[in-house]
């Protein structure tokens, strides 16, 4: 009888031991496949949004570095112009001759001439005087009609006046460029604050991932721990059935052993 409890006892612990391998394959080849198929794909989300947010932050930087650059050379631009204006200021408060349009000199002189000859025909020296007074008023129309300017310095006012031309243009482009790359700059800034909110979301999601990567090893370990201890009770009972039998049929010899002395 008790070897017969034994072997209920065998079987039952057999039927444990069954269930818990079956658990464990089955456990092995889906959940930890599942949870370490979420992990690799959360880190190439993670890797994908790094790489989007390091090109928005290197174009910000490349931005602030032109921005920097414009800004100084905008300064130095508007610098030379106003020191271009002070040249062009300077040489019309010194000038000391009269520049003349070749048309105006022309028929101004044709007009005086024309008085000349009159006079020499008047009779009355009233008339002659009158026509005196009327050369006198034409020279000094002529005269109205001049650009205060230094003759020596007529070429130099050309050419910082083309000077002027070049750096406004300059100065233009580069408050257009400001103005562009700031309105690019406050693009970006939310840009790379959403990114790096979703990527402070993927860090969490890999973190929870791990955690319950570890979790499952962890329960899978103990799951082997009892399947283990299994297989052990499993032995010692198997050498406990062994044992009684071993002893049954050595009790059975004796008692046979016995039989037969009585006999003889």
């Amino acid at each position: 009888e008790a070897i017969e409890n034994l072997k209920v006892e065998l079987k039952n612990l057999e039927q444990e031991l069954g269930k818990a391998e079956l658990e464990i394959s089955r456990s092995q080849n889906n959940n930890e496949d599942i949870i370490s198929s979420e992990l690799e794909k959360e880190e190439k989300v993670f890797s994908h949004l790094s790489n989007a947010l390091q090109t928005l932050e290197n174009e910000k930087r490349d931005l602030n570095n032109n921005l920097s650059y414009y800004k100084v050379d905008s300064e130095k631009v508007t610098n030379e112009l106003l020191g271009i204006e002070k040249e062009l200021a300077d040489i019309s408060n010194t000038g000391n001759d009269v520049i003349f349009d070749e048309r105006d000199i022309k028929n101004t002189k044709e007009e005086i001439e024309k008085n000349v000859s009159e006079i020499s025909n008047f009779s009355s020296a009233e008339k002659a005087k009158e026509s005196a007074e009327n050369i006198d008023l034409t020279f000094k129309r002529f005269l109205t009609k001049g650009s205060v300017v230094t003759k020596d310095n007529a070429k130099q006012v050309s050419y910082l006046n083309s000077i002027k031309s070049r750096l406004q243009e300059k100065l233009r482009s580069a408050t257009e460029f400001l103005k562009t790359a700031n309105e690019k700059v406050e693009v970006l800034d939310p840009k790379i604050d959403a990114e790096k909110l979703k990527i402070e979301l993927s860090k969490s999601q890999i973190k929870k991932i791990k955690k319950q990567l570890v979790e499952f090893k962890y329960q899978n370990s103990e799951k082997e721990r009892v399947l283990n201890k299994l297989t052990l009770d499993r032995g010692q009972l198997m050498l406990k059935i062994s044992g009684v039998e071993t002893l049954r049929s050595r009790i059975l010899d004796l008692e046979n052993e016995l039989e037969r002395e009585i006999l003889d």
